[in-house]
């Protein structure tokens, strides 16, 4: 117990505890813990603050530099003001607490929590596990309250997502409330005048990405600080294209709910089909007038019906997922050619263009005669010459049986 101390003070808050006030602050929270550690004579050495951070994410920017630093034997403690600090994955946190720390010979201390792990006495570091569940069951409550009111907002016709959709902004009087981006709004005008014009979604990406528009994300940049994890691609896709066109939200009605989290624990969405989305007619100014968003919907339609009765005659290729691109390694497709013959093609090439990779194609036959030439060459070098013989045997056993019948 006289043991001097290394100690890391780990601060958290998130956009949900500033609600509760100045208790828990980043101000509150460091002075509760630095008194404790100058009482105890400890040595401080780094304080590490995750300021707008959820307790579920554990990606958390200082915390992974405050694990570097447990990694480098810099600090011996890790101090939190309660263990909701730590965490609120009840899993994670407990991965921490009895499992990571204790390898590591590191002391955690939750102080108005009174859990110590350097007191195999402390009573209250076996109901660490139990408060680390209420911690838990408390993000899981927030997350169902704010998607209630998520949903209020959306039947509302409220528009409640971080960044508006290309075309439109924010209105700065009422933040629920979309407004035409003249600078954006005849890029989607012209999506879909040229789709209107028989311009495939394939050819409407590939001219936008030449004339250096900006896609989406890359605008979006400019306007907003926004964040995505694609968003190094920089470029126009098919997906994109068939998102505008697909989006009532462009003939002024409010569509929402068309993709969500698929729990309050991960960051990945789910899509949701277009007849559970929800979309409130008629609650800000269109960019495309109504008869045309109509006739856009049933040539897409249309296409996708004739899509879906051709692919039951297309026979699934025998190479699919075996053949890779030499330079981005991303997988080949196989499509027709202007010569209706079967060609393998660069997917990243495809979807993106020559931004991000060449237009390597092989021919179907080039390549199934290339796989037979090296299967045979694989065989010769395996297969010795008797197993050859017993070909040659069987031929010759043909050869006279039929010399016989003649």
């Amino acid at each position: 117990m006289n043991k001097i101390y290394n100690v890391g003070i780990y601060l958290r808050l998130s956009q949900e505890d500033q609600n509760a006030g100045q208790s828990e602050s980043i101000t509150n929270q460091r002075d509760y813990i630095t008194r404790y550690v100058v009482e105890q004579n400890w040595n401080i050495v780094d304080v590490y603050i995750d300021d707008g951070w959820s307790g579920l994410n554990f990606e958390r920017p200082d915390f992974k530099r405050m694990i570097s630093d447990i990694e480098k034997r810099k600090i011996d403690l890790v101090i939190t003001k309660d263990l909701s600090r730590l965490g609120r994955d009840y899993i994670q946190t407990g991965f921490y607490l009895e499992k990571y720390f204790p390898e590591k010979n590191v002391r955690y201390i939750a102080l108005s929590d009174g859990i110590d792990t350097g007191d195999r006495y402390n009573s209250n570091n076996d109901m660490s596990p139990f408060k680390a569940i209420l911690n838990d069951m408390y993000a899981k409550d927030i997350s169902k309250k704010v998607r209630t009111t998520f949903n209020t907002k959306r039947a509302n016709g409220q528009f409640i997502g971080a960044f508006a959709p290309y075309g439109y902004l924010k209105d700065n009087s009422n933040k629920n409330q979309l407004v035409i981006d003249y600078e954006a709004a005849p890029i989607v005008q012209r999506i879909f005048s040229q789709y209107l014009e028989g311009v495939s979604m394939g050819e409407i990406k590939r001219r936008l990405n030449e004339d250096n528009i900006k896609c989406p994300c890359a605008y979006k940049l400019n306007t907003c600080n926004y964040k995505n994890v694609n968003v190094y691609r920089y470029v126009w896709t098919q997906e994109t294209i068939k998102r505008i066109l697909t989006n009532p939200t462009y003939a002024g009605h409010m569509a929402q709910h068309r993709q969500e989290k698929i729990n309050y624990k991960s960051d990945k969405f789910r899509k949701y089909k277009k007849d559970d989305w929800i979309i409130v007619e008629n609650t800000h100014e269109p960019i495309i007038n109504q008869e045309d968003f109509n006739t856009v919907q049933k040539l897409i339609q249309q296409k996708a019906n004739h899509y879906a009765n051709s692919k039951h005659d297309k026979t699934e290729h025998l190479l699919n997922g075996l053949l890779f691109c030499y330079d981005c390694h991303a997988k080949m497709t196989y499509r027709r050619n202007s010569s209706k013959k079967m060609v393998a093609q660069c997917m990243t090439y495809s979807k993106f263009g020559k931004s991000l990779c060449s237009s390597h194609r092989i021919q179907e036959q080039v390549l199934i005669n290339t796989v037979i030439s090296e299967l045979r060459t694989i065989a010769r070098n395996v297969l010795n010459d008797e197993f050859y013989s017993q070909f040659e045997l069987v031929k010759n056993d043909e050869d006279n049986t039929q010399k016989e019948i003649d």
